[in-house]
C-alpha cells in the first residue's frame, strides 16, 4: 500500500484557502480526507521562529509527511551558487527537517529538453544535474530525506533515470500524468522508472490528437476513467519498486470536464481502495 499525499489541484470546491492561515486549511483538508503528506516550501518554515514552531506543531499533531521545496537552482551553470544553497538548506534541514517530517527534497529541472540556444541543451543540463548533485544528494540521502527529481513535462523520464544513474542517491518523482505532456507513452515510461522512484503525483487524463492544431490536448480525470493507465502502473510500480510502500505518491486530482472536485475525489478514493485491494 503506498503511502497518499495531497498536491492538488487546489479546487474552490475544497475551501481549502478560505482559513485564515492556507497552510493550516491545506493540513486541516488533508487530514479529514485521509491524505498524510504535503508540499511545503523550504521558505515557509524560514519566515521567522514562530512560524517554524507553528508548522511543526500542526503537522505533528495532524500526523502529517512534508515533501519539501528547497529552492535550489540545481541545473544553474553556477555551481558555486547551487553549493552555496544545498548547503544552506541541508544545514537548515538539520536543524529542523526532523520537526518538520521532511522524508523528500522534491524538485524540477526547469526549461525544457528541447531548449534552443543560447539556453543549454538537454545533455549539457544532464551533465550539470549530475555534478552539481553528486555531493548534496549524498547526504539528503543519508538524512532519510532524498532529493528527488519530477518529469514535470519538460524532460523525458529515461533522462532523469540517466541522472539517477550518474548520480547515487538522487531518486525520481515519477508524475504519471505530465508523460503525455512531452510525448512519452505513460507505461514504457513507469517501467524505466520503477527501481528509481521514491514519490510522485498520481495523476489522470483524458487525452486525444488535434490534427488541425497540430498538437495532444489533455483534460482532467477522475482516477482510472482517463488514459493513463493507472491501474497497470500502480502494478509495475508494486512490483518493481524497492520499498514500494515507503513511495510518497501525492493525488494530483484534475476533476473531468464539468466535475465536481468533491465528487471526482470520492470517486478517485473508491478506485485507489480498488488498487489496494
Amino acid at each position: 500500500m503506498l503511502r497518499w499525499g495531497f498536491a492538488g489541484v487546489m479546487s474552490g470546491d475544497y475551501e481549502i484557502w478560505k482559513a485564515e492561515d492556507p497552510v493550516a486549511g491545506l493540513i486541516d483538508f488533508c487530514a479529514r480526507k485521509g491524505f498524510s503528506s504535503f508540499h511545503l516550501g523550504l521558505g515557509e518554515a524560514r519566515k521567522s521562529p514562530e512560524r517554524l514552531d507553528q508548522l511543526a506543531d500542526l503537522i505533528q499533531k495532524n500526523g502529517m509527511r512534508v515533501i519539501l521545496g528547497a529552492g535550489v537552482p540545481w541545473a544553474s551553470e553556477n555551481a558555486d551558487e547551487v553549493r552555496q544553497k544545498a548547503d544552506a538548506a541541508i544545514a537548515d534541514l538539520q536543524k529542523f527537517g526532523a520537526r518538520l517530517n521532511v522524508t523528500r527534497v522534491h524538485a524540477g529541472v526547469g526549461g525544457h529538453r528541447f531548449q534552443r540556444p543560447p539556453a543549454a541543451d538537454c545533455r549539457t543540463v544532464i551533465d550539470r544535474l549530475a555534478r552539481n548533485c553528486a555531493e548534496p544528494a549524498r547526504e539528503l540521502a543519508r538524512m532519510g530525506m532524498p532529493l528527488c527529481f519530477e518529469n514535470h513535462g519538460d524532460y523525458y523520464v529515461s533522462d532523469l533515470v540517466e541522472l539517477c544513474q550518474r548520480a547515487p542517491g538522487v531518486g525520481l518523482f515519477l508524475d504519471t500524468g505530465n508523460c503525455y505532456l512531452i510525448g512519452e507513452k505513460p507505461i514504457p515510461a513507469a517501467i524505466e522508472a520503477a527501481p528509481y522512484v521514491v514519490g510522485g503525483h498520481f495523476k489522470d487524463h483524458f487525452v486525444h490528437p488535434d490534427p488541425r492544431e497540430l498538437k495532444f490536448v489533455l483534460q482532467g480525470a477522475t482516477f482510472g476513467e482517463g488514459d493513463v493507465g493507472l491501474a497497470e502502473i500502480y502494478r509495475i510500480l508494486r512490483d518493481n519498486t524497492p520499498n514500494f510502500e515507503s513511495i510518497e505518491m501525492m493525488w494530483e486530482l484534475c476533476p473531468g470536464p464539468g466535475e465536481n472536485a468533491l465528487d471526482s475525489m470520492e470517486k478517485s478514493w473508491k478506485f485507489v481502495r480498488s488498487l489496494e485491494a
